[in-house]
């Protein structure tokens, strides 16, 4: 949502992007537009397109708010590479209350289990309107007409 432009290129800096900026232009590195154009959404607009850009001497030409949008795909990766990461030794006292939350659940297990089983309906128990759609898509019928 930033729109100033010199905040948009301190966090570019602070993400160790190569920008530049001269008068209304903005550059970005050709690496790190490909990085960040190839993902998400923006592989599939056209305008994202290297080809369609402003090349020169390694940088392509982007706008601050085509800047912005590159730099949330990067926060997103960053993201998505931390969540992968395996945590470390915890903290005792965290381990310990996640020992005795995984305890209390597995000795509720079987009655959360059988909660699921009662609250299940069956089939003759669905009103006509939703068995007849039921039965019909059974049978492959892609028309929900009656």
């Amino acid at each position: 949502m930033e729109k100033r432009k010199e905040v948009i290129l301190e966090i570019a800096k602070a993400f160790n992007w190569q920008v530049k900026s001269e008068g209304d232009f903005t550059w970005l590195h050709f690496a790190k537009y490909l990085e960040n154009a190839s993902r998400g959404r923006l592989v599939h607009d056209t305008k994202w397109k290297i080809v369609n850009r402003a090349l020169e001497k390694g940088y392509v030409s982007v706008t601050p708010d085509e800047l912005s949008r590159l730099l949330q795909e990067e926060v997103k990766k960053r993201i998505e590479d931390s969540a992968k990461n395996k945590v470390g030794d915890l903290p005792e006292e965290i381990q310990k209350d996640i020992d005795e939350i995984k305890a209390e659940f597995v000795k509720l297990k079987p009655q959360l289990e059988e909660m699921d089983h009662v609250i299940r309906a069956q089939e003759s128990e669905y009103p006509p309107c939703i068995s007849i759609l039921m039965k019909r898509a059974a049978e492959g019928k892609t028309s929900f007409a009656y």
